[in-house]
């Protein structure tokens, strides 16, 4: 890809923002819903998935 930058949308950045401590989805949800004007299942599929995604391209650690 050489130089490659990249300027997230508000909701990319929140999650990158909500995900640099270390959180739950369950609290990262919660904050969303205070945030954002979206029904909570899609909130929580929205953060599902960029979990999932992080996690498997080694973006983000599962701390245990």
């Amino acid at each position: 890809f050489g130089n490659v930058i990249m300027t997230p949308n508000r909701t990319a950045a929140f999650l990158w923002n909500a995900f640099s401590k270390p959180s739950t989805e369950d609290e990262v949800v919660s904050e969303a819903l205070a945030r954002f004007d979206a029904p909570e299942d899609i909130i929580r599929k929205d953060v599902r998935k960029f979990v999932t995604e992080s996690l498997s391209k080694q973006v983000l650690w599962e701390v245990k």
